[in-house]
């Protein structure tokens, strides 16, 4: 793949050995929620998402690798470094340090998928391509941090794809004055089609618990994906399916 070029809000002096600079210590701390919400960054991890990133116009604060002939925008730093930087067990590298970008007040007359609770990275990241493949904005309500490390892979690349918007309360009723048909997925004693015109929002729930009673009670509609065999689907996989049905009908 062509490298992208890019001009870092910050270029430290490199190269960087030691596992104790200030720097290595910057990046640890967005492995963690707090890290990023008191910074403000996200980390973006190898070429591909790095690339990604850049196209996608996010603002890079600072870039490190192990390669400074092929990221020469990148600080120099050794292999021990990028690997404590890394929250993988085989960095990839180039990491950096991204500015998280602004999230979306309104999602642009898409539909909307409504992640309820969902606190598993991986399901999150996996139903952010979906909904870019499907004609979906995103909104989270509590769960896991969609710019989480483990998110932004298993997403690869699907979030400069959508719209995102995470925080506050699930409030219907909002939905409903814009005009949204809310649809609740449930396990059960749902119906198994979706509506095909207007706009959408689908809600999804979490993992262990799905949606709550007084969300599945206020929405309009209540939809059941058929299964032979297994009771029910995943978060990712049944708000892949539901996005699909609604892109096939819409």
């Amino acid at each position: 793949m062509d490298v992208p070029r890019f001009e870092p809000v910050r270029r430290p002096q490199g190269p960087i050995v030691s596992t104790r600079n200030p720097l290595v210590r910057e990046f640890t701390s967005l492995h963690d929620a707090r890290g990023r919400r008191e910074s403000g960054l996200v980390l973006i991890e190898g070429p591909t998402l790095v690339a990604e990133a850049v196209a996608a116009g996010m603002t890079i604060e600072v870039a490190c690798s192990t390669d400074p002939d092929r990221w020469p925008d990148a600080v120099e730093v050794a292999d021990r470094v990028l690997a404590r930087m890394s929250t993988t067990t085989t960095p990839n590298e180039v990491v950096v340090a991204a500015r998280r970008p602004e999230e979306a007040l309104d999602h642009e007359g898409k539909d909307l998928l409504v992640l309820v609770g969902v606190a598993d990275p991986g399901n999150v990241g996996a139903l952010i391509p979906s909904a870019a493949a499907f004609g979906f904005g995103v909104r989270l309500v509590g769960g896991s941090d969609p710019w989480s490390p483990k998110a932004l892979r298993a997403a690869a690349g699907g979030h400069f794809h959508t719209t995102l918007r995470s925080g506050g309360t699930l409030d219907l009723q909002e939905f409903h004055t814009r005009g949204f048909v809310t649809v609740a997925t449930v396990a059960r004693d749902g119906r198994s089609s979706i509506p095909s015109g207007g706009h959408v929002a689908l809600l999804v729930g979490s993992e262990a618990h799905g949606l709550p009673e007084d969300a599945v009670g206020d929405a309009m509609r209540r939809l059941t994906i058929p299964t032979t065999g297994i009771e029910s689907l995943n978060a990712s996989v049944a708000g892949s399916v539901a996005m699909y049905e609604r892109a096939r009908t819409r």
